[in-house]
């Protein structure tokens, strides 16, 4: 807990086999946004009250876990500006997700621009002797309103 949040990062990073990772943060949830950890200060700042009273006790005698998310916290207009493979994957699964946790109706035509994109993305062109059947599944694709407003 004493390690500045920028060497948890490298190590996330590491591990990942991320190069470029420059884009991603770290957060936690307070007040039930995510908050992103600031990479000058040290981990414990964002540890539960729980640890700061029980550090003299071990690592075994600490409260509830700590959830450290890692997250893009700084988006790119292209994503071709990306050249690590790696980041790109990580960067595309993060808007995916935030795509499908999405409340935003004002914008319906929006999510199926965004269901292509993302379509072609993980399948490539379409090809009748290849994709056939549960090709395409609105559920992978759409946030769940989206569902229920056109009845997939």
């Amino acid at each position: 807990v004493k390690i500045l949040c920028h060497q948890l990062l490298v190590q996330v990073c590491d591990l990942l086999r991320l190069k470029d990772c420059h884009l991603f943060g770290l957060s936690v949830i307070q007040n039930n946004e995510h908050v992103y950890m600031e990479l000058s200060q040290k981990l414990y700042k964002y540890c539960p009250k729980e640890w700061k009273k029980e550090a003299s006790k071990g690592i075994d005698q600490f409260g509830p876990p700590m959830i450290i998310h890692f997250r893009v916290q700084y988006y790119v207009e292209n994503g071709r500006l990306i050249s690590d493979r790696a980041a790109r994957f990580y960067y595309y699964w993060h808007l995916r997700k935030q795509v499908l946790h999405s409340q935003c109706v004002l914008r319906e035509e929006a999510y199926f621009l965004l269901a292509a994109f993302a379509l072609q993305a993980d399948l490539g062109n379409f090809k009748r002797n290849k994709h056939y059947g549960k090709y395409f599944e609105p559920e992978a694709y759409f946030p769940s309103w989206v569902g229920t407003v056109f009845r997939f």
